[in-house]
C-alpha cells in the first residue's frame, strides 16, 4: 500500500510515553483505598484510607471499596494480618490510639521530619499481594536518585522542603514552570496536578479526562470503548486473547500483559528481556535515567529516550526540546508539547522541533508533521503538498493519496489485496481463532496471522510467542523480532529464535530493525 505519512528516520529508541498523574481524586490516599474506587476481591479486603482525618477503614467488596466508618479522636488506622487467610495475603484494618506508637496521628498533617506528606509513612500500606508471591509480581518501590514524587507504588519518595518546594523529575527544586497548556488533568511538571477529573472519568497520558460514562464495570468488554472502563482499571487483552476487558491496573514491579491487565498511569508494561516471555510493569525512568533495554520503563513526561553515543549500547532520557531545538538525534531528545521532531529539508539529515498542525493543516519539510491522531499525507500524486489528515474510523478507506495512513481505536488500515499499490479500509482487530489477511482484518496484540494447514487457503489469528516457544502452520506464530526456524529442512513447524540471528542480520552492512540494536543503523 501506498505509505504517503512524510515522515523522518531518527536515532530515538522510543518516543518515551507522556506520563500522567491519575485523576479523579485528592488527599494523601492508601492506593485502592478511596471509597468508590475498584479494588480486587482476590487480593484485598480491608485497607486504611488516609484522604480524610480521622482516617477510614475501608473493606473491598464486589471489587469496590466501602467505607467502613472513621478512626476515632487521636487514633490511626493500621493494617493486620487476617487469621482467615493463611496465605497472609488479606488484612484487616484496625484503629489504633496513637498513644500505642507506631503510626501518626493523620489529623496532625504530617511533618518533614517523619516524610510525612498528610499520611502516616508507617501505616499507609498497600493492600496488594505479598511480594514474595512471584505469580503476581509484587510492588518495589522506585526511588533510586529521587527526593521526591511517587514512588511507583502509591507512597511518596520524599517531601520538598520550604527553599525548595517544588518537585521536579523526582528532585526538588526551588522554582518551576508549570507545564499544563491544553491539558485538563495530570502532572504539571512541577510535582502538582493541572485539574483532576470528575464523574467517574480518569487522567490519560494526554492530560484529558476521559471515560467514566461508558458505565462499564471490571470484566466488562471494552472492546471498542477503551476510555469507558472504572476508576483503577485500564481496557487490555484477555487470557485467551479473545476479547478487551476492564481489567485492575498493576503496579510497577508486578507482572503484566494478557490475562493480567496494564500498568498504572506512570509505569509502562514492557518485557523482562529478549526472550520475550514475562512482562512486567516498569516506572517511568526520570530525566538522565538509563532506557531503551528490556527491564527499563519509558521516559517521564517532558523527556524521551535517545542514544548517548553511535555506538549504540547505551541509551538515556533526555529533556525535550522547545520550538526550532534539534531533535531525535545521538542524545537528543525529542518535542515538548505541541511540536513534532520533523525533518528540514529531504536533504538535511537533522531534524528540529517544528509546530504540530491541527487536522487540515498544511504539513511537511521545514513546516511540521502533525498532533496525535493525525497523519501527513501527500494530497495527490503529484506530490507537491502535503496535509495532516485525522485518522479514519472503521469502514473508511485509509492508505492512499489525500487519506490517513492509520486508523483510530482497535482498527487497523488493512490493505484490499498484497498489491504494494493497493489501497486500504479501516477494519475491528480480529482475535483469537478468526480468519485474517488482506481485504479480511488484522490480528490484535500479542496475535499473528499465520495459514492454519500446508494447503495455505486459509489464515487464522494465532498465539504470538516467545523465544524458544514451539511454532508454525496451524501451531503459533512468534512476537515481532522473533522468527519461527523449522528444526530441520523443509520442516513446516520449529521455535521462536532472534530473527536477525538466525539470518546472519548483525552486522552484515545493512540497518535492520532487529531485537537488539544493528550497529549497521549507526554507521
Amino acid at each position: 500500500m501506498r505509505n504517503l505519512a512524510i515522515l523522518g528516520l531518527t536515532l530515538m529508541v522510543a518516543a518515551c510515553g507522556a506520563g500522567g498523574g491519575g485523576g479523579g481524586g485528592g488527599g494523601a490516599v492508601v492506593p485502592g483505598g478511596v471509597p468508590g474506587s475498584v479494588c480486587d476481591s482476590n487480593y484485598a479486603n480491608q485497607g486504611c484510607y488516609m484522604g480524610v482525618a480521622p482516617p477510614h477503614r475501608v473493606q473491598c467488596d464486589n471489587n469496590v471499596w466501602k467505607d467502613l466508618g472513621p478512626c476515632g479522636t487521636g487514633e490511626y488506622c493500621s493494617v493486620q494480618g487476617d487469621a482467615s487467610d493463611p496465605q497472609g495475603i488479606k488484612k484487616l484494618a484496625i484503629c489504633v490510639a496513637s498513644s500505642t506508637g507506631g503510626g501518626l496521628d493523620a489529623s496532625s498533617g504530617g511533618d518533614s521530619s517523619s516524610g510525612g506528606d498528610g499520611s502516616s509513612s508507617g501505616q499507609d500500606l498497600i493492600i496488594a499481594k505479598d511480594s514474595a508471591k512471584a505469580d503476581n509480581g509484587g510492588c518495589v518501590p522506585q526511588c533510586d536518585g529521587k527526593e521526591c514524587g511517587a514512588d511507583g507504588c502509591g507512597g511518596n519518595c520524599g517531601k520538598c522542603p520550604t527553599a525548595a518546594p517544588n518537585c521536579v523529575q523526582g528532585l526538588c527544586k526551588s522554582s518551576c514552570t508549570k507545564q499544563c497548556a491544553n491539558k485538563q488533568c495530570g502532572d504539571d511538571g512541577c510535582g502538582g496536578q493541572c485539574g483532576t477529573c470528575t464523574g467517574g472519568k480518569t487522567c490519560n497520558a494526554s492530560g484529558q479526562c476521559a471515560g467514566g460514562s461508558g458505565g462499564l464495570q471490571v470484566g466488562s468488554s471494552c472492546f471498542g470503548n477503551a476510555t469507558g472502563c472504572p476508576t483503577g482499571s485500564k481496557c487490555a487483552i484477555t487470557g485467551d486473547l479473545g476479547d478487551y476487558t476492564c481489567q485492575i491496573v498493576r503496579s510497577p514491579g508486578q507482572t503484566c500483559g494478557p490475562g493480567l491487565g496494564d500498568c498504572a498511569d506512570g509505569a509502562v508494561c514492557s518485557f523482562t528481556d529478549k526472550s520475550k516471555n514475562t512482562m512486567k510493569c516498569y516506572a517511568d525512568v526520570k530525566l538522565g535515567g538509563a532506557c531503551g533495554k528490556y527491564g527499563f520503563g519509558m521516559c517521564a513526561a517532558g523527556s524521551s529516550c535517545g542514544w548517548t553515543s553511535t555506538s549504540a549500547t547505551s541509551a538515556k532520557c533526555y529533556a525535550d526540546g522547545s520550538a526550532g531545538a534539534q531533535c531525535g538525534g545521538i542524545g537528543l531528545g525529542d518535542c515538548k508539547p505541541g511540536l513534532t521532531c520533523f525533518p528540514t529539508s529531504a536533504t538535511d539529515p537533522n531534524s528540529t522541533c517544528q509546530t504540530a498542525g491541527a487536522p487540515g493543516a498544511a504539513c511537511g519539510y521545514d513546516i511540521g508533521g502533525c498532533v496525535d491522531g493525525a497523519d501527513c499525507v501527500w494530497d495527490s500524486s503529484a506530490k507537491s503538498s502535503a496535509s495532516c489528515y485525522a485518522l479514519a474510523s472503521t469502514g473508511e478507506k485509509c492508505g492512499d493519496y489525500g487519506t490517513a495512513t492509520d486508523c483510530s481505536g482497535f482498527a487497523t488500515c488493512v490493505p484490499d489485496s498484497a498489491d504494494p499499490q493497493a489501497t486500504g479500509t479501516c477494519m475491528d482487530a480480529k482475535f483469537s481463532g478468526q480468519e485474517c489477511g488482506y481485504g479480511i482484518g488484522f490480528c490484535a496484540a500479542f496475535l499473528g496471522c499465520a495459514y492454519i494447514d500446508e494447503s495455505q487457503s486459509m489464515a487464522k489469528c494465532l498465539p504470538a510467542l516467545g523465544m524458544g516457544k514451539d511454532c508454525g502452520i496451524g501451531t503459533a506464530t512468534c512476537l515481532p523480532g522473533l522468527a519461527c526456524v523449522p528444526a530441520t529442512s523443509g520442516a513446516t513447524t520449529g521455535t521462536c529464535q532472534d530473527a536477525c540471528e538466525a539470518g546472519g542480520k548483525y552486522g552484515d552492512g545493512t540497518c535492520d530493525s532487529c531485537l537488539l540494536p544493528d550497529s549497521d543503523c549507526f554507521k
